[in-house]
């Protein structure tokens, strides 16, 4: 009962970030013509523009990738992990929680992507705060670990 609260709550807020994606279209009239940025170095620092077509590309990255966390969380045996047979139910558990979990991270870090280019595009800003990014990708990592240490615990 708590994992499925949990996991309910992580998409819940996955939703919201997803959505929150699509937010910079509503500047889309006015980047007509505007360089937006495509690309960020290591540094956050822009190092490639392009047209405004990127923010709707991150958006609809992001709306594919919470479809598959979503479905990967409701047919969790679609994930493929080799586990001995005594382990099927842990790694099912594992599986989903760690679906609804990569769903959250995942979802703000596109949002985050998107909603970042377009103040770099409007000029209210101009790098990337990298520290999210390597935060979101530490969280990841951490959220793989734990999923691991379920299944394979004794």
């Amino acid at each position: 009962m708590f994992h499925r609260l949990t996991n309910l709550t992580l998409n819940i807020v996955a939703t919201m970030a997803m959505l929150s994606g699509f937010l910079p279209m509503r500047s889309w009239e006015r980047l007509e013509g505007v360089p937006v940025p495509n690309h960020f170095d290591i540094h956050g620092v822009v190092d490639g523009v392009g047209d405004r077509g990127i923010l709707l590309t991150l958006a609809l990255i992001g709306l594919g990738i919470y479809i598959i966390m979503i479905l990967a969380q409701c047919f969790p045996k679609v994930v493929n992990l080799p586990v001995p047979a005594r382990k099927a139910e842990a790694a099912r558990a594992a599986k989903t929680d760690l679906a609804a979990q990569m769903n959250l991270l995942l979802c703000l870090l596109l949002s985050f992507g998107a909603n970042s280019t377009l103040s770099v595009a409007a000029g209210k800003t101009q790098t990337l705060n990298m520290w999210f990014v390597w935060g979101i990708v530490a969280l990841a990592l951490v959220c793989i670990g734990i999923a691991i240490f379920r299944t394979y615990r004794r």
